[in-house]
């Protein structure tokens, strides 16, 4: 990773910043859900959610996030992206609303409402 996130105290500036180095530039894609979130920098791989190693280190990223927003809602399992490579991990379901996780492995925020740039929160 180019920039040093874990520095970021500001749980906004890093969500935006993690936003940009994940799916690019926003002025390109927008902040909408599905149709946005495209990997045009970065190699990503999508993690298999129902059949991931629990022993992986990357894990309780994943389990965080599981906990955080999926676990209590079984009906949206489904419907849930996660993708990870050696620098960040993402999550995202879009409901209406969009939800987005990101992390640097050091640091995991959520914004339930990924169509704006504030209200990112710290798991």
């Amino acid at each position: 990773m180019i920039i040093s996130t874990n520095s970021i105290k500001d749980v906004d500036l890093f969500g935006e910043v993690m936003r940009d180095i994940i799916f690019g530039s926003r002025h390109e894609f927008g902040l909408g859900c599905y149709q946005s979130y495209k990997f045009p920098s970065i190699t990503m791989y999508e993690v298999d959610k129902d059949n991931f190693d629990p022993t992986n280190p990357t894990a309780e990223i994943m389990f965080a996030w599981w906990e955080e927003y999926v676990a209590g809602m079984p009906d949206v399992r489904k419907d849930v992206r996660m993708h990870i490579n050696e620098d960040v991990f993402v999550g995202w379901h879009c409901d209406g609303m969009g939800v987005l996780m990101v992390s640097d492995f050091m640091q995991i925020a959520l914004n339930m409402d990924c169509k704006q740039t504030k209200n990112w929160r710290w798991i």
